[in-house]
Protein backbone atom coordinates (compact mmCIF):
# COMPACT_ATOMS: atom_id res chain seq x y z
CA UNK A 1 0.00 0.00 0.00
CA UNK A 2 1.56 3.50 -0.67
CA UNK A 3 1.27 6.37 1.22
CA UNK A 4 -0.09 9.35 -1.05
CA UNK A 5 1.66 12.83 -0.88
CA UNK A 6 -1.46 14.71 1.28
CA UNK A 7 -0.82 11.83 3.60
CA UNK A 8 2.37 12.43 4.65
CA UNK A 9 2.21 16.60 4.17
CA UNK A 10 -0.89 15.67 7.02
CA UNK A 11 1.79 13.77 8.99
CA UNK A 12 4.21 16.31 8.71
CA UNK A 13 1.70 18.89 10.29
CA UNK A 14 1.42 16.74 13.16
CA UNK A 15 4.15 16.45 13.76
CA UNK A 16 5.40 19.65 13.39
CA UNK A 17 2.57 20.83 15.85
CA UNK A 18 4.13 18.20 18.45
CA UNK A 19 7.23 20.49 18.35
CA UNK A 20 5.21 23.68 18.90
CA UNK A 21 3.89 21.19 21.64
CA UNK A 22 7.55 20.52 23.12
CA UNK A 23 9.19 23.53 22.90
CA UNK A 24 6.03 25.02 25.38
CA UNK A 25 8.52 23.06 27.78
CA UNK A 26 11.36 24.90 26.39
CA UNK A 27 13.39 25.57 22.97
CA UNK A 28 15.85 22.71 23.11
CA UNK A 29 17.35 19.74 25.55
CA UNK A 30 20.04 20.75 27.73
CA UNK A 31 21.93 17.37 26.55
CA UNK A 32 21.72 14.79 24.36
CA UNK A 33 21.02 12.54 27.90
CA UNK A 34 17.86 14.73 28.41
CA UNK A 35 16.78 14.14 25.11
CA UNK A 36 17.69 10.04 25.23
CA UNK A 37 15.40 10.48 28.48
CA UNK A 38 12.49 12.03 26.96
CA UNK A 39 13.00 9.53 23.41
CA UNK A 40 12.44 6.95 25.78
CA UNK A 41 9.53 7.71 27.46
CA UNK A 42 7.51 8.63 24.24
CA UNK A 43 8.76 5.63 22.68
CA UNK A 44 7.33 2.94 25.55
CA UNK A 45 4.69 4.38 25.59
CA UNK A 46 4.34 3.87 21.40
CA UNK A 47 5.79 0.25 22.47
CA UNK A 48 2.61 0.36 24.93
CA UNK A 49 0.34 1.05 22.07
CA UNK A 50 1.70 -1.59 19.14
CA UNK A 51 1.91 -4.15 21.87
CA UNK A 52 -1.73 -3.40 22.56
CA UNK A 53 -2.72 -3.58 18.93
CA UNK A 54 -0.97 -7.18 18.33
CA UNK A 55 -2.67 -8.44 21.63
CA UNK A 56 -6.14 -7.09 19.76
CA UNK A 57 -5.00 -8.22 16.43
CA UNK A 58 -4.13 -11.92 18.04
CA UNK A 59 -7.79 -11.89 19.79
CA UNK A 60 -9.13 -10.30 16.10
CA UNK A 61 -7.73 -13.96 14.56
CA UNK A 62 -9.31 -15.74 17.15
CA UNK A 63 -12.83 -14.44 16.68
CA UNK A 64 -12.68 -14.94 12.77
CA UNK A 65 -11.85 -18.18 13.20
CA UNK A 66 -14.17 -19.10 15.55
CA UNK A 67 -16.77 -17.30 13.07
CA UNK A 68 -17.56 -14.28 15.90
CA UNK A 69 -18.82 -11.07 16.00
CA UNK A 70 -15.69 -9.03 15.50
CA UNK A 71 -16.94 -5.29 15.27
CA UNK A 72 -16.11 -4.68 18.98
CA UNK A 73 -12.62 -5.58 18.34
CA UNK A 74 -12.42 -3.50 15.25
CA UNK A 75 -13.56 -0.93 17.31
CA UNK A 76 -10.84 -1.22 19.57
CA UNK A 77 -8.41 -1.64 17.74
CA UNK A 78 -8.78 1.95 15.58
CA UNK A 79 -8.55 3.40 18.71
CA UNK A 80 -5.67 1.65 19.42
CA UNK A 81 -3.83 2.37 15.92
CA UNK A 82 -4.57 5.94 16.35
CA UNK A 83 -3.12 6.46 19.89
CA UNK A 84 -0.19 4.20 18.35
CA UNK A 85 -0.10 7.02 15.22
CA UNK A 86 -0.45 9.94 17.86
CA UNK A 87 2.22 8.10 19.73
CA UNK A 88 4.69 8.01 16.83
CA UNK A 89 4.25 11.60 16.19
CA UNK A 90 4.97 12.68 19.49
CA UNK A 91 8.44 10.01 19.12
CA UNK A 92 9.05 11.75 15.78
CA UNK A 93 8.52 15.58 17.34
CA UNK A 94 11.46 14.69 20.24
CA UNK A 95 14.08 13.43 17.40
CA UNK A 96 13.19 16.66 15.21
CA UNK A 97 13.36 18.93 18.23
CA UNK A 98 16.47 17.59 18.91
CA UNK A 99 18.02 17.09 15.30
CA UNK A 100 17.63 20.82 15.10
CA UNK A 101 19.63 22.00 17.82
CA UNK A 102 22.06 19.24 16.95
CA UNK A 103 22.62 20.70 13.45
CA UNK A 104 22.64 24.33 15.12
CA UNK A 105 25.41 22.98 17.21
CA UNK A 106 27.15 21.97 14.73
CA UNK A 107 26.37 25.01 12.52
CA UNK A 108 27.85 27.34 15.89
CA UNK A 109 30.94 24.75 16.09
CA UNK A 110 32.07 25.81 11.92
CA UNK A 111 31.40 29.13 12.51
CA UNK A 112 34.05 29.37 15.55
CA UNK A 113 36.73 27.53 13.97
CA UNK A 114 36.86 29.34 10.87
Amino acid sequence: MSVKIETLDTLEKAISLEVENAKEYGERYNSNHEFYGVFLEEFEELKTEWDALDSYTNVLWQEIKLNQDITNNLKYMGIIARRLLSEASQVAAVIDKHLATVKENKECLKKESQ
